[in-house]
C-alpha cells in the first residue's frame, strides 16, 4: 500500500496475495488475506478472526458479481453516495466566478499542481470517470440544482 491516511474505511488496509502452483497442465491458486502494517511499510497475515470476517465480505462481493441487477444497484448507491466528493472534480466555479478567472491570472495561483493532478486524475482514472459518468446521468435531467459537491 502507497498511501497513508486517517480517515479512510480499514478495507483500504486489506488485501490478498494470490499464490499460483503450476505442474504441468494444473493450476492451484492459495489466497492469503493480509493487512497493512499501520504506521510503516509493510504486511503481516491476518489472525483467525480478522481473515474470517475478511473472507466473508470477500464472499459476499463475489456472489454480487454474478448478478447485473445487484451490481448495477450497488453500483449507482455508491455513486450517489460518494457524488459531493466525486463531483469535486469536475464543478469548479459558478459563471460569474468563471468569468473574473478567466480575465486574470489567478487561475495561476489557485489552481496548484496538486488540484492539476486531481483533476488529470479525474480524467485518468476509469472507476472516478464511470462514476461521475453515472452521477450526472442520474442528475443532469431533473431540473434541479441540489446536487452541490
Amino acid at each position: 500500500m502507497l498511501f497513508d491516511a486517517e480517515k479512510v474505511p480499514s478495507a483500504f488496509y486489506e488485501g490478498m496475495l494470490v499464490s499460483l502452483d503450476m505442474d504441468g497442465d494444473r493450476i492451484q491458486a492459495r489466497l492469503t488475506p493480509f493487512k497493512q502494517v499501520h504506521g510503516r511499510p509493510g504486511v503481516k497475515k491476518m489472525t483467525a478472526e480478522e481473515r474470517a470476517e475478511f473472507c466473508h465480505g470477500f464472499d459476499m462481493r463475489s456472489q454480487v458479481l454474478g448478478d447485473d441487477e445487484a451490481m448495477e444497484r450497488l453500483w449507482r448507491e455508491f455513486c450517489m453516495s460518494n457524488r459531493r466528493w466525486l463531483l469535486r472534480f469536475l464543478y469548479g466555479h459558478d459563471l460569474l466566478v468563471h468569468r473574473i478567472l478567466a480575465r486574470t491570472p489567478l487561475p495561476d495561483c489557485l489552481y496548484t499542481d496538486r488540484k492539476r493532478l486531481l483533476s488529470l486524475s479525474a480524467v485518468q482514472c476509469k472507476s472516478i470517470r464511470e462514476a461521475i459518468l453515472t452521477i450526472l446521468s442520474e442528475t443532469a435531467f431533473r431540473g434541479t440544482d441540489n446536487v452541490t459537491p
